[in-house]
């Protein structure tokens, strides 16, 4: 939902009474909202088991790789994905269901590198 000034945006449509604007989804931004998306979980939220991940991206490989981390930064699971259903380049959903049994606090979605290198784009959720 926009904000202005910490209170609902308040539109117009078609010369009506002014009422409060309609939710807004992240992926009607297009890339200013980075290349990936996460949806769910939301930051802070504690993680279930098994931990459902939605999003959406812009990868050109068309793969995904979705990490759980414990405290100390530990790899305790990990899922590799493929984005269906669009030409590459343009933003495609996700969702994946990662299995676990550690106590999770970061999720890590990234694009993975030809050759192992470091991934090229990745986004980083905070877990409670």
């Amino acid at each position: 939902r926009l904000l202005v000034a910490g209170k609902p945006l308040r539109v117009s449509i078609g010369g009506g009474p002014l009422r409060v604007a309609d939710p807004v989804p992240r992926s009607n931004f297009g890339l200013t909202g980075g290349r990936i998306l996460i949806e769910t979980p939301a930051v802070g939220q504690r993680a279930g088991r098994p931990l459902c991940v939605r999003g959406s991206a812009v990868a050109l490989s068309g793969r995904l790789r979705a990490e759980l981390l414990d405290a100390r930064g530990r790899r305790i699971a990990a899922r590799d994905l493929e984005l269906t259903g669009g030409p590459r380049g343009q933003r495609r959903a996700f969702e994946v269901t990662i299995r676990h049994s550690g106590r999770p606090k970061t999720l890590v979605v990234s694009e993975p590198s030809a050759g192992g290198e470091r991934p090229r784009h990745a986004v980083r959720i905070r877990l409670g």
